[in-house]
């Protein structure tokens, strides 16, 4: 009779059992000296990866795809750049295949692709892990990464100005039970969006995959900021969650979004204008 692990291997019907699974093995392989993390919640990404090892030899970030990002690659994609952003510079990002026909799904931007079925995964990972060492950085990869923080710094500063404390209140438990229809439009250079509805978390999901398509070109490096200014989203609410209540207004920043009151104060033109005057790259 198969093990209960093993049926899970060949079955991998739910990608939060393969999270747990693979967590579990790799604390028991691996040993006290490292520390291995199922799905760490990051203040950055509404997404993080899926699992996170860390030890002497630096982090080690697991991905694999769910079910939505296997139908659609580039939300990977973004999911894999903006995590590239949020963790520190010398994470080796390791793809973990559901199955042979799984991947890769994005091209040459992980340092290791391993498969969930084959019976040498878990040697592999150990060996991967135990042997990662901190890459070294180029002059130019930091100027990149300092690029990055400084625009997202602005952007988060102008998002918070927009929304003061009284209308993060306001909206403290906004209808999350479906995503929100946003309308897109451009005023100037700016990209912008309207929703009639609270955003839910699943919204902002969305707004980061676009915003890191547009926000970042992509590399199996340091993601290379692009020239564009932040865009702006008009919305009557967004999810404030207990835990963290500015969370999805800091995601939607480090994605590239500015989330804002959708009542009288500032007028699109006016919200454009602050974006595109403080959150290019400079």
């Amino acid at each position: 009779m198969p093990t209960p692990t093993a049926s899970l291997r060949h079955s991998m019907a739910n990608v939060t059992d393969l999270r747990v699974d693979l967590a579990r093995r790799l604390r028991r392989e691996l040993g006290g000296d490292f520390v291995v993390v199922a799905t760490p919640d990051h203040p950055l990404v509404m997404r993080s990866v899926d699992v996170l090892v860390g030890g002497r030899s630096g982090l080690t970030a697991f991905v694999t795809a769910s079910a939505e990002e296997r139908r659609r690659p580039n939300m990977l994609g973004a999911r894999l750049t903006l995590n590239q952003v949020a963790l520190p510079p010398e994470t080796q990002f390791v793809y973990v295949a559901r199955a042979d026909a799984d991947g890769p799904l994005v091209e040459g931007r992980f340092a290791e692709q391993l498969t969930y079925a084959d019976r040498a995964m878990m040697r592999d990972a150990v060996a991967f892990v135990e042997r990662s060492t901190r890459k070294p950085q180029s002059a130019f990869s930091d100027k990149t990464r300092q690029l990055s923080q400084s625009r997202f710094a602005a952007t988060f500063r102008v998002a918070r100005l927009v929304n003061p404390e009284r209308s993060r209140r306001s909206a403290e438990n906004p209808d999350l039970r479906r995503g929100a229809n946003i309308e897109f439009d451009t005023v100037g250079p700016v990209r912008s969006g309207f929703a009639k509805r609270p955003l839910s978390t699943r919204s902002i999901v969305g707004l980061s995959v676009s915003g890191a398509d547009r926000w970042f070109h992509a590399s199996a490096d340091q993601p290379m900021p692009t020239g564009e200014p932040a865009g702006v989203v008009l919305t009557p609410g967004f999810p404030h969650p207990r835990h963290d209540p500015e969370k999805a207004l800091r995601a939607a920043a480090f994605a590239g979004w500015i989330l804002a009151p959708a009542a009288p104060g500032r007028s699109i033109d006016e919200l454009a204008d602050l974006a595109l005057r403080f959150t290019r790259p400079r």
